[in-house]
Formats: structure tokens, C-alpha cells, sequence
């Protein structure tokens, strides 16, 4: 009954959590840091269970975050110090070890990962700033760590939305991509212009016509896509199959550079009815954001849906969610006056469009 309720419905119904924020004093080991230092504190079984688990949460492509009220220098040492923790401190994408309020903390991590307050568990041993995180972030999911640490690890393993189905090669590749955005921004800064800067990234894109091996991941970004999902259609592999018939074409779109390869990061649904092409959707991976990519992933998946098909107008059909602001904004910015039900755009927005030339662009036919 627990799996029933926990894993297999929650699974299939709720939204995926994205990430786990984790004290440390008393919730990943036993002690408090600053006064019995690194080798003082007890890594039980329990605490060693909890940890395994983190683990392997973040090899399924869950973040971790680490919210500790402790030094900054003071918790690199302890991780160098505790060579026997099975979780490291590079296992962690969200440092912040300060004495700031936990909920500013986890405010931090959530704009550092690009997700929503609803996509994270807090946990910490404390129960006031267990309450104090819940008062604050309303939509954060907080669990308050127990004494026995197994059973903190029971409580995250039926936590529903942690809990996947399948693991996808595309949500493995998340906790990498994280990492290397630092390195991206860095270089982006130091490139004399944006062309510059894609092509020492090497930056491609890959635009395939109906990935029938890719569905599952197509229905994916639909389904967990907030920010940047342009008509919130939410739609199941059978909806994401009917695209791929005659009339219509799935697009999805690919994106890697020398610093990781992201997978399939972009989709873009497409109708076709005589001279009209009807976008039903778009959808972009928040991980793939704020390298304005946008216009080149989905200008260039229209132009490869419309290869060989004779239409002279577009035409959207946005819709207004509690998130999706990075979605019609987008569409603002090609036509500021007709952001709106079934929204028209000459074909030429499409046509005039030029690839950066430092970017590298392959198209993969229909299988």
C-alpha cells in the first residue's frame, strides 16, 4: 500500500522533485561541527544508510544541495577530513554554508539549479528552521531529520515525486550539465562576442524529425517543464506518437558542447492544415536556459518541421501559466503585438532567420 501511494501513483500523477536540500549537524552525521570538529563526529550505520542513499539519488540525476549553518572553509575541511563519508562534497551542486536564514539559503540554491520551490525537499534536524523554511517557501516539501538517520532515508525513499518510473539518459546527464554552467558563463564573459563564444564552446545542435526512440523523453519534457513551455499542453507518450503521423511532425532537438553533452534539451509540436502550420507546442529544459539558445533551438525545429512544405503563415497558441513568463516572453520578443489565443506569424520570421555562425548545426531524418 505504502508503494502504491507513495511510488506508483504519485509517479504517475505528480510533477517530479528535482532536488534534496540537506542539513548537516545531526542530520548527515551526529554532532555539531564547530565544536567537535571533523573527527569528533559520528557516522552511525544509520547516517551511512542516509548518505548511500543521497548518493544514489544523485546518480539518478536529482540534485543535492548542501544548507548548513557552518563555515564555509570549515565544511571543505570536514569533507577532506572524512574520507569515510560516502558522499563528498563534489556530489553536492548547491553549496551554501553561511549563517544566513536557511530560507534565503535555499532561495540561493533554487536560482543557482533554475527551479521552482516546488521541485525541492528540505531537510534539517532543527524543527525551527524546519518551520521556519516552511513559513517562508510555502511550496518547498520539508522533512524534519530524525535521530535515527535510517529513518530519514526511509522518509525520503516515500517521499511521492522522488520516487521515478525509469531513469532516463537525459536526467543522468542534469547533475553534470550543472557543473559545467559556472565554466560556460565564465567563458561567455570573456569572449570577445557571441559568436566567438559558441564556437570556442563548440556548440551543436541536433534536430531530428520524429524520434520514435526518444517519445518517452519528449513526453518527459513536457510533463516536468515549467519555465519554459509555451501552451502547458502536458502531454503522455500516446499524445507525443500522434504528432509523428502524416500531417504533423515531432521535432526534437539536441544540444552539447566540449564541457557535457545536455541530450535532448528541446521539442516542438507542429500541424499542418493547407497553407497554415499550427505550433501546438514548445517546450525547452530549463537546464538548457540563459545561453540564448532560444530562437536558434526553436526557429530552427520549425524550419526542419516545415522542410518541403509549401505555408506562408504560423500561427501559436500560448497559454498563461504560473511559470511559463520565460516562454511568452520569448514569443514577445518576435511579435510584441499578438502574443495571444492563436497568435499569427508570417512564415518569413522563420525563412529570414540565420544560425549563429559559431554554431554547429546536424539534422537527423525521420526513422
Amino acid at each position: 500500500a505504502r508503494s502504491l501511494a507513495c511510488h506508483w501513483i504519485s509517479g504517475a500523477v505528480l510533477p517530479p522533485l528535482k532536488a534534496v536540500f540537506v542539513d548537516l549537524d545531526n542530520t548527515l552525521y551526529g554532532g555539531v561541527l564547530g565544536e567537535d570538529t571533523p573527527a569528533g563526529l559520528e557516522l552511525s550505520e544509520g547516517h551511512q544508510v542516509l548518505q548511500e542513499y543521497l548518493l544514489n539519488l544523485k546518480n539518478r540525476g536529482i540534485f543535492l544541495g548542501l544548507v548548513s549553518r557552518n563555515r564555509l572553509q570549515d565544511v571543505k575541511e570536514l569533507f577532506r577530513v572524512r574520507t569515510d563519508f560516502p558522499l563528498a562534497l563534489e556530489d553536492f551542486s548547491v553549496v551554501e554554508a553561511s549563517w544566513d536564514e536557511k530560507h534565503l539559503a535555499v532561495v540561493r540554491g533554487l536560482e543557482l539549479l533554475n527551479i521552482g520551490s516546488d521541485s525541492v525537499v528540505f531537510v534539517d534536524d532543527n524543527p525551527g528552521e524546519v518551520l521556519s523554511v516552511a513559513r517562508s517557501l510555502p511550496d518547498v516539501l520539508v522533512i524534519q531529520a530524525s535521530e535515527d538517520a535510517e529513518l530519514t532515508a526511509l522518509s525520503l525513499e516515500y517521499t511521492p515525486g522522488l520516487w521515478r518510473w525509469s531513469s532516463e539518459p537525459e536526467d543522468l546527464k542534469r547533475v553534470v550539465d550543472q557543473k559545467a554552467n559556472s565554466s560556460r558563463t565564465a567563458l561567455l564573459t570573456e569572449s570577445r562576442d557571441y559568436n566567438d563564444y559558441l564556437e570556442s564552446l563548440g556548440v551543436q545542435l541536433t534536430f531530428n524529425r520524429n524520434p520514435r526512440h526518444k517519445i518517452r523523453r519528449l513526453s518527459d519534457l513536457s510533463l516536468k517543464t515549467n519555465q519554459f513551455n509555451l501552451s502547458l499542453m502536458r502531454l503522455r507518450e500516446p499524445d507525443i506518437v500522434g504528432y509523428m503521423e502524416p500531417g504533423r511532425a515531432a521535432i526534437g532537438v539536441s544540444l552539447e558542447d566540449r564541457l557535457s553533452d545536455s541530450g535532448m534539451i528541446g521539442m516542438v509540436l507542429v500541424r499542418f492544415e493547407s497553407s497554415q502550420a499550427t505550433i501546438d507546442e514548445v517546450v525547452i529544459s530549463c537546464r538548457a536556459l540563459g545561453r540564448h539558445l532560444e530562437d536558434s533551438i526553436v526557429l530552427g525545429a520549425i524550419r526542419v518541421a516545415l522542410d518541403g512544405i509549401d505555408v506562408s503563415q504560423l500561427s501559436f497558441s500560448p497559454a498563461a501559466g504560473t511559470r511559463n513568463e520565460p516562454a511568452l516572453k520569448w514569443l514577445r520578443s518576435l511579435a510584441p503585438t499578438v502574443v495571444g489565443e492563436n497568435s499569427l506569424l508570417s512564415n518569413s520570421v522563420v525563412n529570414d532567420f540565420e544560425f549563429p555562425t559559431g554554431m554547429r548545426i546536424s539534422i537527423e531524418g525521420e526513422e
